[in-house]
């Protein structure tokens, strides 16, 4: 509840909001070109938001925006799997706890060795997400 928090705040003042690096300058936008278009299948999973903020999974920003009640999508990523000898980056990383709280995390590694955490985002988390 609380990240549908967040980013229903986010939508309500992106005109206003300069955010670097954040969780929410990565919303992009379905626009009307967007509607009507055959998709490709290999894109990458996001996060859509309906015209009433209800938060879904797309494989990908186009079959997403071809649902006429979504807005804006968030690219996100799924974690490896946890025997995985994918390479850290060393960048922060914003994840999507159990209980669909914001969490931070210093590196994708140390979000995702964590139980429970399955998305992360490229992303510093907000301010006021603990």
């Amino acid at each position: 509840m609380k990240l549908w928090l967040y980013i229903l705040l986010l939508i309500s003042f992106s005109g206003s909001l300069h955010c670097q690096n954040t969780l929410y300058s990565q919303l992009e936008y379905c626009l009307p070109h967007d509607r009507h278009r055959n998709c490709a299948p290999s894109s990458p999973l996001v996060m859509a938001f309906t015209t009433n903020m209800e938060p879904y999974f797309f494989p990908n920003k186009c079959r997403a925006c071809s649902n006429y009640l979504v807005r804006s999508v968030l690219p996100v990523e799924q974690c490896p799997p946890k025997n995985s000898s994918v390479r850290c980056t060393l960048q922060p990383v914003c994840a999507i706890a159990p209980d669909n709280s914001l969490k931070q995390y210093k590196s994708d590694c140390g979000a995702c060795t964590d139980e429970g955490i399955k998305y992360i985002f490229r992303s510093k988390c907000p301010k006021s997400s603990k």
